[in-house]
């Protein structure tokens, strides 16, 4: 045949070389010249393509089961024959066998891997693209396949590379829908997540006028007390917000409280670093803030040197009004609730609050750009 004809029982009617077609569906090991003809052709010929990636998952596969060359323990007990294997197995057309066969070959695969393999290899039906042509061009293929070898060595021996090929292609292209489908639901249960954020209605934020720390975002303003009331720490984390800064490396913050009268010296309360430009107050770093005023000043370090970013006021109060408001907000459905809350957190200058309230909503492009807003801009 011509390598200018088109069309054959192994490629398809647009494959414009059958030749190459016949010698990767027949199991010829790619390799040398023949792999740089069926690579370069693959490019164009969406049949062969799929051949020739399947066949080299194969041998990816293959190569990733390779075992030592050290020689394996021997079973004790013989290998049953291939129909065995192939009925124990319950593959397509498989008889029943007696219960006292059954025990034996089960006793025989906790000791035989390579038969345990067959076992695998025998219930399974070969994928379409790696069928021999034999067995495609034949319309009627009977329910149980014609026995070709007895003994489990003789099986091995006529065509362990076709039946491993197989499996290993079957595997890879069961993979491939599961990760297919597992994608889709995915991207399914995303869409309804971000139709169900879009319909929360979020606040836009008030202006901000006259603010010098236009660096440091959040914490600010009134920030609600850890419930219940006198309980150490906020009704959020504590997350310190700052403009991400050209070439800095790292970031630091000290936090402290604020005095008590007009004049006096703050009270440290601890300080972070941190190579993002938000985080969260931990633990380590300092006791949680209970009620009370604070202050925290930010530095970033860029090009090995430590740049002020100013310092920016915050309280931590314990507020009835915000416990009832949240509450009576509870008790409504979404998106009433989010909205309810969202709005009146904003509306009551809880901004910090209202951030981090809607962090944990669901994702949708309102969220995000409520989220990312930088207050007074």
């Amino acid at each position: 045949m011509s390598p200018e004809s088109k069309g054959s029982s192994n490629g398809s009617p647009e494959c414009s070389r059958p030749d190459l077609a016949l010698r990767l569906s027949s199991g010829e090991e790619v390799s040398g010249s023949f792999a740089v003809e069926i690579g370069t052709h693959a490019k164009s010929c969406p049949a062969c393509s799929v051949r020739l990636s399947l066949l080299q998952q194969a041998e990816r596969w293959l190569a990733g089961q390779a075992t030592s060359n050290r020689e394996q323990p021997k079973p004790a007990s013989p290998c049953p024959s291939a129909e065995e294997l192939f009925d124990f197995g319950h593959g397509l057309g498989a008889r029943a066998i007696p219960l006292a066969v059954e025990r034996r070959v089960e006793a025989h695969l906790v000791e035989c891997a390579e038969c345990r393999g067959l076992v695998a290899t025998l219930a399974s039906r070969p994928p379409a693209p790696l069928l021999d042509r034999d067995s495609a061009e034949s319309p009627n293929l009977p329910s149980r396949p014609r026995r070709v070898v007895a003994k489990t060595e003789t099986l091995r021996r006529v065509g362990p590379r076709r039946l491993w090929l197989q499996v290993a292609a079957a595997a890879a292209l069961l993979i491939a829908a599961l990760y297919w489908l597992g994608a889709n639901r995915a991207s399914h249960g995303q869409e309804r997540v971000e139709v169900a954020g879009a319909q929360i209605s979020y606040p836009a934020p008030k202006l901000l006028r006259g603010d010098s720390s236009s660096s440091m975002y959040f914490p600010r303003a009134a920030l609600l007390a850890a419930s219940p009331a006198g309980s150490p720490g906020t009704w959020h984390a504590l997350r310190f917000v700052i403009a991400p800064q050209a070439g800095a490396t790292l970031y630091r913050i000290k936090l402290f409280r604020s005095p008590q009268g007009a004049f006096g010296r703050g009270e440290p309360v601890g300080q972070m670093t941190s190579t993002l430009a938000e985080f969260d107050w931990s633990d380590e770093s300092g006791p949680a803030p209970s009620v009370g005023n604070y202050t925290w000043e930010a530095w970033a370090k860029i090009d090995g040197l430590e740049r002020s970013l100013g310092r920016l006021d915050f309280q931590v109060i314990e507020a009835a009004e915000a416990r009832a408001a949240i509450a009576k907000a509870e008790a409504l459905r979404e998106p009433e609730r989010s909205t309810a809350i969202l709005n009146w957190l904003v509306e009551h200058e809880f901004k910090t609050d209202a951030r981090a309230y809607a962090i944990g909503l669901p994702p949708s492009p309102a969220r995000d750009a409520f989220v990312a807003a930088a207050p007074g801009r």
